[in-house]
């Protein structure tokens, strides 16, 4: 029980880290001009994700909303697996799969 407990943890805290900082930029990127859609520089990191009102007050922009929504998807579909693979999977390895999962997999599947 502490195994799928400990890996259901990281799945949240180390998939949110991937998903921000990477997955969400390769799924959802925006075409404009030359960049394609797929893997470009848009938002990385969260940018992007409030707007400044020229009185300078922050607003937050419907992209945060769509975030959050994909976020809790991407950590679902990572964290389905952790069951699967329950006592089969030294930890290190789980690692690297949740990473990969939620940084590039999820992000290819549904861009």
């Amino acid at each position: 029980v502490q195994n799928i407990l400990m890996k259901n943890m990281v799945d949240v805290c180390l998939g949110t880290m991937c998903w921000w900082s990477i997955g969400w930029t390769l799924a959802y990127g925006i075409a404009d001009g030359e960049n394609h859609a797929f893997a470009n520089n848009h938002q990385p990191f969260g940018m992007g994700f409030t707007e400044v009102n020229s009185d300078g007050i922050f607003t937050p922009s419907a992209y945060m909303l769509n975030w959050f929504f994909q976020w809790a998807f991407c950590s679902a579909a990572a964290t389905i697996v952790s069951g699967g693979v329950a006592e089969r999977v030294q930890f290190p390895g789980y690692l690297i799969f949740t990473i990969v999962m939620t940084s590039w997999i999820y992000p290819v599947v549904v861009h």
